[in-house]
């Protein structure tokens, strides 16, 4: 369940210290570019001390170019990797479902819109 209905991994990325500043936008261009890896997203479980990214489980074999580049780069930051757990599966299933509900609402609201044209 968790392979076929998780996301995979979830990277995530905290200050070493609390003065440091995450440099949230120029993590967000590597780790979502698809330069080291594919499809990884921003995960809902962010704040302003912690980042965090859901990366397929396909993408394992470029995680490792990847971490050797945040390191290099951004030596003021700690970064951890957590595999999917059947949690993070039912919560990705549960959003699946409501990103479907939301888009045939949206659907419904426009389909007279568009019959009036």
């Amino acid at each position: 369940m968790k392979k076929n209905f998780g996301v995979g991994h979830t990277l995530l990325i905290s200050k070493v210290s609390a003065s440091d500043e995450l440099p949230r936008s120029q993590l967000d261009e590597i780790i979502l570019g698809d330069t080291y890896i594919k499809d990884a997203r921003p995960a809902p479980m962010q704040d302003a001390h912690k980042l965090a990214y859901t990366v397929p489980f396909e993408e394992n074999g470029n995680m490792a170019a990847l971490l050797a580049h945040l390191s290099e780069r951004f030596p003021g930051v700690l970064v951890d990797m957590e595999t999917a757990s059947l949690e993070s599966a039912y919560l990705h299933i549960v959003e699946s479902n409501y990103r479907q509900e939301d888009l045939h609402e949206v659907d419904q609201m426009t389909a007279p819109l568009i019959d009036q044209e």
